[in-house]
């Protein structure tokens, strides 16, 4: 059974759905702001679907076009509009197409985020739903932020230490945006921190949310 959510805040946000207004970017046959260009009308019909918890809406536009799942715009998505109104069996449901809020190179609106936002709203439903999508992903633990993330950014190897001391099994751990040990010392630039995890055994070829290995985010391009 799926905690109680905010059913006044998601009531109060229905009612403000039907003003939703199309972008005009979005009024092209040709609209691209992913990889994959989409019909921009169709797009936006799944976008008011996903806020709405049209399920059948929803359904009738992925199999127009499954790629309709990705159609982003200003670093959001279908499944960032489920989220936002609180509709959890939407969001299981473009979980289950393919929605991947990675997908955006600026993860601004990424894994995170959605989380921080069901939580803020009070969507524990919606919150429940996208921590299972996580941790299936990336074994995603939100005890290693605090304990090993934290420590790595204040480039306190005492505090890394004695926090993997009590907490061994976050070692091989990560962060809702999948990044491990290994690709937290590799952003930070820490030679110590990168050696220390290689050692637990930290998967090199391991990917974050944006697909990024710890060898791709070390180099100063990206």
């Amino acid at each position: 059974m799926r905690p109680r959510s905010n059913d006044a805040l998601r009531a109060e946000i229905a009612k403000a759905v039907p003003y939703l207004t199309r972008p005009l970017s979005m009024r092209s046959p040709e609209y691209v702001d992913d990889v994959i260009p989409l019909d921009g009308a169709y797009a936006w019909d799944l976008w008011v679907a996903a806020a709405r918890n049209d399920m059948e809406a929803a359904v009738d536009a992925l199999e127009r076009d499954p790629n309709l799942v990705h159609a982003q715009r200003w670093y959001c998505f279908p499944l960032t509009m489920a989220v936002w109104t609180g509709n959890a069996d939407m969001v299981e449901f473009l979980l289950g197409r393919g929605a991947d809020p990675g997908r955006s190179r600026f993860m601004y609106y990424s894994w995170d985020r959605l989380l921080r936002v069901a939580d803020a709203r009070g969507f524990g439903d919606v919150a429940e739903v996208l921590l299972a999508e996580v941790r299936r992903r990336f074994d995603y633990d939100p005890d290693f932020h605090p304990v090993v993330a934290e420590a790595i950014e204040q480039k306190d190897m005492t505090r890394l230490e004695e926090g993997l001391q009590a907490r061994p099994d976050l070692r091989l751990k990560t962060d809702a945006l999948g990044q491990t040990g290994l690709i937290w010392g590799a952003i930070t630039r820490q030679t110590e921190v990168i050696d220390r995890f290689l050692a637990f055994g930290a998967d090199v070829e391991a990917r974050r949310a944006d697909g990024s290995t710890a060898v791709l985010v070390s180099d100063p391009v990206t």
